[in-house]
């Protein structure tokens, strides 16, 4: 970026560091969902929910996501159709109400939610530069 740029334009200035700064959270949750498939790697529903340490490396691991969502611009998250609001409501309630969190929803999120999401993250890393 020239210096006339970075002078003068502020709102261009900002949006190159937006999607900069885009493509890191989105590689950040694409890690803790690289996580999460450690954690619970060869794990069926019934072992997850005897085994309090995965569960809670799982929940730091949703929580973060939830939290990194909340960082990506919105003109990333409107190009990507996953449900934002919920990943980030997700945070929200691992944070401040954790042991009300219901395990049930951890692992459906797990089993069914995670691969869609990956997906559609890396399809959307693909296209940009």
């Amino acid at each position: 970026m020239s210096a006339c740029v970075r002078m003068y334009c502020p709102i261009l200035r900002q949006s190159m560091r937006s999607e900069k700064t885009d493509r890191v959270y989105l590689e950040q949750i694409l890690d803790s969902v690289r996580k999460i498939r450690q954690f619970v790697g060869g794990m069926d529903q019934g072992v997850f929910m005897g085994d309090q340490k995965t569960q809670s490396a799982v929940i730091m691991q949703l929580a973060l996501i939830g939290e990194l969502a909340k960082r990506v611009s919105e003109s990333t998250r409107k190009a990507i159709a996953v449900p934002w609001r919920e990943i980030a409501g997700f945070r929200d309630r691992a944070i401040h109400d954790y042991y009300r969190i219901d395990l049930q929803v951890a692992w459906d999120t797990i089993a069914l939610d995670l691969d869609p999401l990956e997906t559609a993250l890396r399809e959307y890393l693909a296209g940009q530069p």
